[in-house]
């Protein structure tokens, strides 16, 4: 297979005073295999969450592959040496911040060093991938700086070291709520997948993941709905029942609570 190794620029390669600046993020697609080497690193850090097909990473001296839901992550001023592997196609998505607060954030996540790392839940963190570059390319710097830091809590391996099989269970749940959130959550059958009461799932559920299940799908739920609201023609009342409510009144209730506008005013204001 041919390989194609890319010539980088980095103009966006540069330090920040500021609390988290987002240098650049995205999303890669390609058929051919594609080399990024940086021998001398960059600036601030990098994180890649692998969509689709392996990606080789060369981590002081040594290969490391990264497979389809893992994460690539290379710290400040270290080599940057890494591989797409099309099969038949490579995906990823990516970001580089810095800022004053950065390197202490890596550190509260545990992140101590450049290389693999097994996010709690791949979707989720897909998720917030997503919604730091649409935030980022939109301009709006408050909120995908405040979705980066979940993104990087989201590959925290802390909470691994202790981990046990309630808690790999809840992550599990937690995974089919990202999944499947439009979907009504039966408490009861998910404490008993866990094999625990239904009080002590959603104790343990809301310590592992910081927010209850019932609040987790209300907020993807919502997410999904600005995302139709900013970029679909749909009407309020179809994307009401895409996101999980029957009622469009009540979703237009609780869409006004939980973003001080309503779903039409909200639209409006995105696309002005």
């Amino acid at each position: 297979m041919n390989e194609k190794v890319k010539i980088f620029e980095d103009k966006t390669n540069f330090s920040s005073d500021e609390f988290l600046h987002i240098n650049s993020c995205g999303f890669t697609r390609d058929r051919a295999q594609l080399r990024i080497y940086r021998p001398s690193g960059r600036v601030d850090i990098f994180i890649s969450l692998v969509q689709k097909s392996p990606m080789l990473a060369r981590i002081k001296g040594e290969n490391v592959i990264i497979k389809e839901g893992e994460v690539l992550v290379f710290l400040k001023d270290e080599p940057q040496d890494y591989t797409h592997i099309p099969d038949p196609v490579s995906e990823t998505c990516w970001v580089h911040f810095c800022g004053t607060a950065a390197d202490e954030l890596i550190k509260k996540a545990g992140i101590t060093a450049s290389g693999r790392y097994l996010p709690v839940s791949p979707s989720e963190t897909e998720r917030l991938f997503r919604l730091v570059v649409r935030y980022h390319l939109a301009g709006d710097d408050l909120s995908a700086v405040s979705y980066l830091m979940r993104l990087v809590s989201s590959i925290s391996p802390t909470t691994e070291k202790t981990d046990s099989t309630v808690r790999r269970l809840i992550r599990k749940e937690a995974e089919n709520i990202a999944v499947r959130f439009t979907r009504e959550i039966d408490l009861d059958e998910a404490a008993a997948r866990c094999n625990i009461s239904r009080t002590r799932f959603t104790h343990l559920f809301t310590e592992v993941m910081g927010t209850s299940p019932r609040k987790m799908q209300t907020e993807l739920r919502i997410e999904k709905a600005r995302e139709l609201l900013a970029f679909s023609d749909l009407s309020v009342a179809e994307i009401s029942e895409q996101c999980g409510y029957s009622d469009p009144l009540y979703f237009s209730r609780l869409f006004t609570k939980l973003n001080s506008v309503s779903p039409v005013k909200f639209r409006k204001g995105f696309k002005k």
